[in-house]
């Protein structure tokens, strides 16, 4: 293993390792939750976690965009599992804890349905190298297990939800790994459905005190809106499942309910998107007058990805 380094974070202390010019700790668990159930923040740990092995992927439709994302498979190497509300923190050589870098957020695309934070497309370390920055992958549960709820049997944006806790979890643990924590200086950025989760996020009354900078990448917004009666249509498909069914059992109805929502708008090849109305986020009436008044508080580079069409 590489010479491992350890922080010392309010969560509790964190073995990484050394991956060329960078510090890894990977799989650092930030919440619990069980299937369909809100997330969780974590009792502070007492031993050394070893934070040296990527975040599992939350189980999900067959690794489809593979090659239009990366060379290498969008999953290679990462464990299936629900249990995936986790993070991974790469920090410079020479970071201090007391050294206040700034600090990024990625949150990846993937339609809501798929993608992971450790995916070998999403490695930061470049970025962080020449940089000189903080970067945090985080991992959320997607389509079916954390984006598909009735708000009564089964609470609706759970994935949104875990990247709640996410940055919960990096505004109070970020600077024993040399990062800055005040927001002013924390940048939240995705793209696609990750670009889509910044902007929502950004509506939530508390976003401000979690970050002060946001990058939205081709954001799908003409698709997340005006969803009522498409997911009216998905949840009736979506019923059967339960917390006692397989995971292979909702993956395959994901597969399902995506047929269902085929050719209903604003479906646009994306049945699973955050519902509003629903926790952590206001009426679709009132998004536009929350963005509004955190306008000021929060700088915003938005855009698309330079070859966005050639998917």
């Amino acid at each position: 293993m590489p010479d491992a380094l350890i922080a010392t974070p309010p969560c509790g202390p964190i073995q990484g390792f050394k991956h060329g010019s960078v510090t890894r700790y990977t799989g650092i668990p930030y919440a619990r939750a069980s299937r369909f159930e809100v997330p969780q923040s974590l009792e502070p740990w007492t031993n050394n976690f070893q934070a040296t092995s990527p975040c599992p992927a939350c189980p999900q439709p067959s690794d489809k965009a593979s090659g239009l994302i990366s060379k290498k498979p969008l999953l290679s190497g990462l464990e299936i599992s629900e249990d995936c509300q986790c993070l991974s923190v790469t920090v410079p050589d020479g970071a201090k804890p007391d050294g206040k870098l700034p600090v990024m957020i990625w949150v990846y695309g993937g339609s809501f349905s798929s993608g992971a934070a450790d995916s070998p497309a999403y490695d930061p370390s470049r970025l962080v190298a020449e940089h000189r920055v903080i970067v945090v992958n985080i991992n959320y549960r997607l389509n079916l297990f954390g984006f598909l709820g009735d708000g009564k049997k089964k609470p609706a944006n759970l994935g949104l939800l875990d990247q709640l806790e996410a940055l919960r979890w990096v505004r109070r643990n970020v600077a024993a790994f040399g990062g800055n924590d005040d927001p002013k200086t924390i940048t939240f950025f995705g793209q696609s459905a990750g670009g889509s989760s910044v902007a929502d996020l950004m509506a939530v009354p508390e976003a401000s005190l979690l970050f002060g900078r946001a990058i939205v990448q081709s954001a799908p917004f003409g698709i997340t809106r005006g969803r009522d009666t498409l997911n009216e249509t998905l949840l009736e498909v979506a019923k059967s499942a339960t917390v006692n069914s397989s995971a292979d059992e909702l993956v395959a109805l994901c597969e399902a309910i995506d047929k269902a929502g085929s050719g209903t708008p604003p479906m646009g090849g994306m049945p699973f998107a955050p519902q509003y109305g629903h926790a952590p986020l206001p009426a679709e009436k009132d998004v536009d007058a929350a963005l509004d008044k955190v306008a000021s508080q929060i700088d915003l580079l938005i855009g698309s990805t330079d070859h966005e069409a050639s998917l």
